[in-house]
């Protein structure tokens, strides 16, 4: 499921993104090739979606479009994200339950959310293993937000915004 891979939000300046836009501010790539800086700086807000955690990050990948997007960032912009969008936002995602059809062989992510990985959906029963394991073999400690967990990341500071925890 690539559809909804990439959104970007016109002059939206609230938390959260996508919540309470009025559907004609909202522009959706399914492709990040070809698409420029300028493109980009119309909008002060992107949000990155799921779908298969793998592809998504082949797409970042393959475009060449990261370094426009940090410098975006780097501008003011604002990043939201859930599911598969949220993993590649961590510090790694190889422990993403998704199928590596692309065929990754690394998977370091954006490194947006200071030294951890990020976790979305999680539950105790099984996640907690997981994680354990994770963080044996990488030492790369795990945000772990259940659904519609929410953090929000300024500088190095790490806040919870939504009535659902989040682990560390």
């Amino acid at each position: 499921r690539r559809g909804q891979m990439f959104i970007r939000v016109r002059g939206f300046w609230g938390w959260p993104a996508p919540h309470g836009v009025a559907p004609s501010a909202v522009t959706t790539w399914t492709t990040l090739r070809d698409r420029t800086a300028a493109e980009l700086a119309q909008f002060r807000a992107v949000f990155i979606g799921g779908g298969n955690t793998f592809a998504l990050w082949h797409e970042f990948a393959c475009s060449g479009f990261l370094p426009t997007l940090r410098a975006h960032l780097a501008s003011g912009a604002w990043l939201g994200s859930n599911s598969a969008g949220s993993l590649i936002l961590g510090q790694d995602f190889r422990y993403a339950h998704d199928p590596n059809d692309v065929g990754l062989a690394t998977f370091t992510g954006m490194q947006q959310v200071g030294r951890y990985a990020a976790w979305a959906h999680y539950t105790p029963d099984p996640h907690d293993a997981e994680i354990a394991d994770f963080f044996a073999t990488s030492g790369i400690p795990v945000l772990a937000m259940a659904n519609h967990g929410a953090v929000e990341v300024i500088g190095n500071v790490a806040t919870v915004v939504s009535a659902q925890p989040v682990y560390v």
